[in-house]
């Protein structure tokens, strides 16, 4: 999410000032990373913790050394698909795989049958639109890299579902999650810079090798349960303690 007042990612133009008025109301406001506290404390005059995301893989999770690039998201333009099919244009030899499917309007379902279209026409894509959650986790235990080329984001939930499995990532956005004060992930800003990764992940079994540590590591000392809830447990203390009794 972006709290810049009048970019979120909020349909309707309605619903963007309902969630600004609640926004300056409630009583706690918790940031999924650094950016989005920032915009917090420009825009909205608040200052922030940042507690990360959290997940619990589910039993069986892995990554598949010889497998695919994987995309997940909603299909939406702030979300960037036309990257991918750029980047299979690139990369004929690498196989591609998207999940997603489309906002339930008219236009957006418009905007899907125009990427599928395209995708038809990319031989080493393969576009699986909407899948149920329990059925796209299992697509990250075939991927070799997972690829989010959104505009912005939050913390994306995919992100952990991949680095809890030691698939590395390249992604468009920058979480600000960092390891030795270095970013955990290939953090790239077009699309010759974004091939390039993500064509060195799946040729170069060391550099796949250093990157898949690199991400498993930061998600059980970031994004494990048991990581994330005693952060979670101050702040409901914190705020059940300033309400009047």
């Amino acid at each position: 999410m972006d709290f810049i007042p009048g970019r979120e990612d909020i349909r309707y133009a309605r619903d963007k000032k309902l969630f600004q008025w609640g926004l300056r109301r409630v009583d706690r406001v918790i940031a999924q990373n650094s950016a989005q506290r920032d915009q917090l404390r420009e825009h909205y005059g608040i200052d922030v913790p940042v507690i990360q995301s959290c997940y619990e893989p589910p039993a069986g999770a892995k990554n598949d050394r010889n497998g695919y690039v994987l995309w997940v998201a909603s299909v939406r333009p702030t979300k960037r698909v036309e990257i991918m099919f750029e980047i299979a244009r690139r990369l004929p030899q690498h196989r591609f795989v998207i999940i997603g499917g489309p906002d339930p309007d008219r236009k957006s379902q418009e905007y899907f049958e125009g990427l599928k279209a395209t995708a038809a026409g990319l031989p080493n894509v393969d576009m699986k639109g909407f899948v149920p959650f329990h059925e796209g986790e299992s697509y990250f235990n075939g991927a070799r890299a997972f690829v989010n080329t959104s505009l912005y984001e939050g913390f994306p939930n995919t992100f952990m579902q991949a680095w809890a499995r030691g698939v590395p990532t390249v992604g468009f956005v920058d979480t600000g999650s960092k390891r030795d004060g270095m970013p955990v992930y290939d953090v790239v800003s077009d699309v010759p810079e974004a091939t390039w990764r993500i064509e060195r992940l799946m040729r170069d079994d060391d550099a796949w090798e250093r990157a898949s540590r690199t991400v498993r590591a930061h998600f059980q000392d970031c994004h494990s349960v048991d990581a994330v809830i005693d952060r979670y447990e101050e702040e409901l203390a914190l705020l059940v303690g300033a309400r009047p009794q």
